[in-house]
């Protein structure tokens, strides 16, 4: 693999690159090609986040630059002031602050819907790699997430790093549950969500309830910073990696 792919110049995907180069050796031709593309998978939605993270930071560039402005108004308006009939200027700027959040959402949803593809391919390989079929038809992640100290435990493997049960249950929330809840099934029409922006930080979709009740309270969520997302998910990478290395042993792809 690190034949096809060469240096990335991603400390995360040479990691990858190396791990697949060194254990596929070790098996059988078909398991040998099978491994590498279950493995490539990860490789392959891990650039794609890091294209979306670019777009995200040119987008999020450019509605901070333009919202900034409309922000200070808005904190210096007197109280009680009346507002003004808008005129074409303000209606084109309008539709341009429009426009810029529309593509900076695009941005973040896209982000969350590519990152939780990648929690699922590394399950897949995860359950290739040890002999486990995944029960549900939908993600694979959170099938993994829901038996991962159980599978451990019977398959006789270590866990290693200590910190990997919490990474899957902390990116199954911040990942998955936003993604499932909040993009893809989203069945509450009483949802709004809005952009939250400020000059240099990260600007996020911040969800919120119209008509709230008292179930509501803490329905309020706001995304997460892509940039810390996708060093979490780099951790989660290098901590399978780590699980597979320690338990290579335990895994019926081993031949040698």
């Amino acid at each position: 693999m690190s034949g096809i792919f060469g240096p990335t110049g991603f400390p995360t995907l040479d990691r990858l690159s190396a791990f697949v180069e060194t254990y596929r050796s070790r098996m059988d031709n078909k398991n040998n090609n099978l491994f590498a593309f279950s493995a490539g998978a990860w490789w392959t939605y891990y650039i794609f986040l890091t294209h979306i993270l670019a777009r995200y930071d040119r987008s999020n560039a450019e509605y901070g630059e333009v919202m900034e402005p409309v922000t200070r108004r808005m904190s210096e308006a007197p109280a009680g002031g009346r507002s003004r009939p808008m005129t074409p200027e303000d209606m084109a700027e309008w539709k341009r602050q429009i426009d810029l959040a529309t593509v900076l959402n695009l941005d973040i949803e896209t982000f969350y819907l590519f990152a939780k593809i990648l929690l699922d391919r590394i399950a897949d390989t995860f359950g290739f790699m040890f002999g486990v079929d995944w029960k549900s038809s939908g993600s694979s992640h959170s099938d993994l997430s829901k038996r991962f100290e159980t599978l451990c435990r019977d398959k006789g493997l270590e866990i290693r790093p200590d910190n990997l049960p919490a990474l899957i249950s902390t990116l199954s929330k911040a990942v998955v549950d936003y993604r499932n809840k909040l993009i893809e099934h989203l069945n509450d029409p009483r949802i709004l969500k809005g952009t939250a922006s400020a000059p240099g930080k990260a600007s996020s979709i911040v969800t919120s309830h119209m008509y709230p009740t008292e179930e509501d309270a803490e329905a309020f969520r706001q995304t997460e910073d892509p940039h810390a997302l996708l060093r979490m998910l780099e951790e989660y990478i290098e901590a399978m990696l780590k699980l597979f290395e320690v338990n290579t042993k335990k895994s019926p792809l081993i031949v040698s």
